[in-house]
């Protein structure tokens, strides 16, 4: 890895822990949540954008090569079906006698291990996938219950019981959140190259 390739990656580890920290503690007051973190698509490339009008937070990140998993996922099915159809292929060749016995066994052979390999390949994205699925579903199960915990918080404090809403701050809303940000930390959105 360069140091243009490790700026970049602790560039996007910090968009995504400032996003955390903007999103689950709304930092900025001006910023309408969720308004403010995009991903988008430019002529150039894709970039990860944070900016908001009424404060300095402006940062626009290009991302070399993004892939996505489920696109990965989506190139190996249809790299696992090309390599069938060779595999087909070699067969019909050697039957019609377009190839000698020998010859469609090195190539067969050769195929085999590219099938093989694709299908390693795809069963382990497939894995991967399920996995970051269950934790992205975790996640907002969580978040779902920390909004319910700030809602009472806000009831809490609004009519004074601050002992209280001290409490469940340091035994329910700081826990959840170190859940949330240990989980995200092994969520996968997308990756570059």
């Amino acid at each position: 890895m360069t140091s243009s390739d490790e700026n970049i990656d602790e560039a996007i580890k910090e968009y995504y822990r400032l996003k955390q920290e903007y999103t689950t503690n709304k930092i900025c007051t001006h910023c309408p949540k969720g308004d403010v973190f995009k991903r988008i698509s430019k002529d150039d490339g894709i970039h990860l954008i944070a900016k908001c009008v009424k404060c300095s937070l402006n940062i626009d990140i290009k991302l070399d090569l993004v892939l996505s998993l489920y696109d990965e996922i989506e190139d190996m099915k249809k790299y696992t079906y090309e390599v069938k159809m060779q595999i087909h292929k070699i067969k019909n060749d050697l039957m019609y006698g377009y190839v000698s016995k020998d010859e469609a066994i090195d190539i067969f052979q050769d195929y085999q291990e590219k099938l093989e390999y694709a299908k390693r390949n795809e069963e382990q994205l497939k894995q991967v996938n399920e996995i970051n699925n269950k934790t992205k579903k975790e996640i907002r199960e969580l978040e779902e219950q920390l909004e319910e915990i700030i809602k009472q918080q806000k009831e809490l404090i609004l009519i004074g019981n601050y002992a209280e809403a001290v409490n469940n701050y340091i035994n329910q809303i700081q826990p959840i959140n170190e859940e949330i940000k240990k989980k995200r930390a092994f969520e996968i959105e997308d990756y570059y190259l």
